[in-house]
Parts: C-alpha cells; structure tokens; sequence
C-alpha cells in the first residue's frame, strides 16, 4: 500500500509520504444466512514513512506483526461469476521520537471473477 497525507502523531502541518509492504495470513468463515466472508488476518509487514518538519527530514521503517481484519461480500453475477466487495482494517505500529504509535490502516476495494464449481 502506498499513502499520503498528515498524520496526527507527526507535526499536523507536514506531509507524510508511508506505505507498507507485507505478507501474511488470513482465516475466514463464510456466514450461512447472508454472501459474506469474515476473518482476522497477520502479516509480516515492513511499514515505511517520510516527513520533513522543524528537525528536518526524517525516514522511518521496521519490520513487524500487523494484525487486521477483513470482510468480503460476494454478488453473484450470472452462473459463473461475481462481483466481490472487500473490506480491510490493519493496525500497523510504527515508531515517532522513540515512541511507538499505531497508524489504522484501511480500504475498500472491489474485484470481479470466476466463481469455482
């Protein structure tokens, strides 16, 4: 993933140019009554940011666990396939002046495809 924007433990006035880089796991369990897929998911990300303030530039990055959590509704679209919107919420930690914070990281996405017989 890949951001820009302010961030609230940084100077308010400063842009923040971070991203993530992860891989992980996922476990999920498909609710019987309604087309949704939910589950917690780990990964093993290396978080990434810089940002110019008073003191200058400063570039921070560390590998760590970044849990989250994920929910798919599929729409069935004909036979053979579907559309599938997709939620994520993470939680990544990332270190400011020595002290570690956690950025909530999330999106929304949508997908097309084939559905398996």
């Amino acid at each position: 993933s890949f951001s820009r924007g302010q961030s609230l433990d940084v100077d308010p006035t400063a842009a923040v140019t971070g991203g993530i880089l992860s891989a992980g796991i996922a476990a999920q369990w498909r609710l019987p009554w309604i087309p949704v897929v939910i589950g917690p998911e780990l990964d093993l990300g290396f978080p990434w940011r810089t940002f110019e303030d008073t003191d200058g530039m400063h570039r921070q990055a560390t590998i760590t666990l970044v849990p989250g959590l994920r929910g798919d509704l599929r729409i069935p679209v004909g036979r053979r396939s579907a559309l599938t919107l997709r939620y994520d919420a993470r939680l990544v930690p990332i270190s400011y002046q020595e002290t570690w914070t956690t950025v909530i990281e999330h999106g929304l996405s949508l997908g097309a495809g084939r559905v398996s017989p």
